[in-house]
């Protein structure tokens, strides 16, 4: 998928034992990085999935199988491999703290972590970041060649629009268009019917609306109760939460809107 660069990029940092985060949009490439790196790779982040992957990846010896030892009893089975572990974690965005905290001290003695995240997560463990674009034009219509042996220009130039550049989503289409292909549910002679083929494709794009979290729902709310009570000396709870919905509607209004705005510059 032409990631060479940022390939070369993680084998550097292994070399070097530096744990980094990968960071880009769902579809971008950053699961397909963790895939072609050498390592532990763990789809989701959770402290006994981890510890367990450790276990079984590096043939530790456990007394009772690891499914039944508790977090302590695991992390002391993998701690003598740690300076030899490389972990991959996928969908970093779903750590939760006690896990960012067990990842932290896996990185604090020894463990090389590569993670993958749309946001950066609030973590002092990884020293590197690397940030996913989507392809170039060139770069996409590159990939949907080798990914279909017999194209027409027509198809490319389509598949490359209509993915926006994200490696997951040309893959999709490629493949879908090879499989009509194979099916003659599509013409490739017929510039009509590659249109029509693709008019009635719509690949989706699961994009997250990035407002406050749900904690600052309350913290809005009794901040605006507060001042209410200190400046006109009167007001209840019922006020706060009231305060805290408009205000985290406003909030969700006010990012669709700069959402589709970016949309239109792009």
């Amino acid at each position: 998928m032409l990631r060479t660069n940022e390939l070369e990029e993680i084998k550097e940092h292994l070399k070097r034992k530096k744990s980094a985060i990968i960071l880009g949009r769902r579809g971008v490439g950053k699961t397909w990085l963790l895939l072609h790196t050498k390592g532990i790779y763990v789809e989701y982040p959770g402290m006994k999935l981890i510890l367990a992957a450790i276990v079984r990846s590096k043939d530790i010896y456990t007394e009772r199988d690891p499914r039944y030892l508790t977090t302590a009893e695991l992390l002391d089975a993998v701690r003598p491999k740690l300076h030899s572990v490389v972990l991959l974690l996928d969908e970093f965005d779903d750590a939760r703290k006690p896990v960012i905290r067990l990842i932290e001290k896996l990185a604090s003695e020894g463990a090389t972590i590569i993670a993958a995240a749309e946001r950066k997560p609030w973590s002092s463990c990884f020293r590197e970041t690397i940030e996913l674009r989507p392809f170039t034009r060139a770069e996409a219509a590159s990939l949907v060649c080798a990914t279909i042996t017999e194209t027409d220009p027509l198809a490319v130039d389509i598949i490359v629009t209509k993915s926006l550049g994200y490696p997951g989503k040309i893959v999709e289409l490629s493949k879908a268009y090879k499989i009509a292909l194979e099916n003659r549910d599509v013409n490739p002679t017929k510039p009509n019917s590659i249109l029509k083929f693709f008019l009635e494709l719509r690949p989706e794009f699961p994009d997250k609306i990035d407002i406050l979290p749900v904690w600052a729902l309350f913290v809005i709310g009794f901040g605006a109760l507060a001042v209410k009570v200190f400046l006109f000396d009167k007001g209840d709870w019922h006020d706060a939460y009231l305060f805290a919905a408009i205000g985290y509607a406003s909030l969700i209004v006010y990012k669709m809107v700069s959402e589709g705005r970016k949309r239109k510059r792009d």
